[in-house]
């Protein structure tokens, strides 16, 4: 099941959110898919997963980085072990506001 996922600013301040996050084993590959119009950069911070990006599987390890552009269906799963990923999402208004049409990113 895919579900838009509605970003929040805390601070409209700084138009990103950067967290922490964790992947757990948990007997299915992926978890559930999202999209949103913002992009997305994942750095893998432990252990190593798989990323459903708008129909393609990506291989991740500890210390990759990857970019889930706008509009993009995606999930994240692990099968062995955990994995941990901070992420950045920097809001679609702000980058159009400088020029970076994120919709036209590929």
């Amino acid at each position: 099941m895919s579900s838009y996922e509605s970003h929040n600013l805390e601070d409209a301040a700084l138009p990103f959110i950067y967290k922490e996050s964790s992947v757990r084993k948990r007997g299915v590959m992926f978890g559930s898919s999202n999209w949103h119009e913002n992009i997305e950069i994942l750095y893998i911070t432990k252990g190593e997963g798989f990323i459903y990006n708008n129909g393609h599987i990506i291989s991740v390890v500890k210390g990759d980085v990857a970019v889930i552009n706008a509009n993009h269906l995606h999930s994240l799963g692990v099968e062995d072990e955990d994995m941990m990923h901070r992420y950045l999402i920097i809001d679609r208004g702000f980058c159009i506001q400088n020029g970076i049409d994120t919709s036209a990113i590929s």
